[in-house]
């Protein structure tokens, strides 16, 4: 994404800084998810722009949160569990079956209230349903997609995204808000959630959900490119 962008010191630092992040954050996940933490976890996470997702909620069909693999997203999950509005978090089964066992356990323990994907049209069932009762149902799905995927640019660069935040939010009527979770200083956080998505449905619907998509990567594109930044100029501990 970067190879134009980057010296290779600045790749060099940035991969260290990568490697940092995905090893403190598995710490943080099991001391932040324990129950007794929790006082910590909500003096040390705070969400800025919460009143977004309460507002979007006022239109009674739910809301859709895109988020994406970037900073600790599973203590995005938690975080957001706690506050005061329905929360679903749409999960995918880790590939190791013995950190997904430790991980829905942990989100039992809170709790999470999470939908299995177990195939699309169960994910998609349990998304609608949360979203009928006026769920925030948050979405982690950034990944490059072979079958089942939309046309995006990303970077300058076509690639396959996700398409289920779009459609399902196209489906419903919910309002679409990018949320993420950046880092700072001694396992403090801060979530930030994004504007609504503006989107004016067309009334095609393979053309509106490559469009949804295409809106819902740039401000992808544009959190990537700050946490980068961030990456670059603070030195790994």
């Amino acid at each position: 994404a970067f190879e134009e962008d980057l010296t290779p010191r600045d790749s060099r630092r940035l991969a260290r800084r990568a490697l940092y992040e995905l090893l403190i954050d598995s710490l943080e996940i099991n001391h932040y998810y324990h129950p007794r933490n929790i006082d910590e976890l909500l003096r040390n996470v705070p969400v800025e722009g919460l009143e977004k997702i309460h507002r979007a909620l006022e239109g009674g069909r739910g809301a859709v949160g895109a988020a994406a693999h970037l900073g600790n997203f599973q203590l995005l999950a938690i975080r957001l569990s706690k506050e005061e509005f329905n929360f679903s978090f749409l999960v995918k089964d880790p590939k190791n079956p013995h950190f997904a066992k430790a991980w829905y356990k942990y989100m039992d323990t809170i709790p999470v209230n999470r939908i299995n994907f177990v195939s699309r049209v169960s994910a998609a069932k349990g998304a609608f349903r949360a979203l009928g009762r006026g769920d925030f149902v948050m979405m982690v799905a950034d990944e490059f997609k072979r079958r089942g995927g939309v046309e995006v640019n990303f970077f300058g660069k076509t690639t396959m995204l996700a398409a289920g935040p779009a459609a399902i939010a196209l489906k419903t009527g919910a309002p679409m808000l990018p949320i993420n979770i950046f880092r700072g200083k001694k396992s403090c956080y801060r979530v930030v959630v994004d504007d609504q998505i503006e989107f004016a449905p067309t009334g095609d619907v393979e053309k509106d959900i490559r469009n949804y998509s295409q809106l819902r990567t740039d401000i992808m594109e544009r959190y990537v490119r700050e946490l980068s930044l961030i990456h670059i100029s603070e030195p790994t501990r």
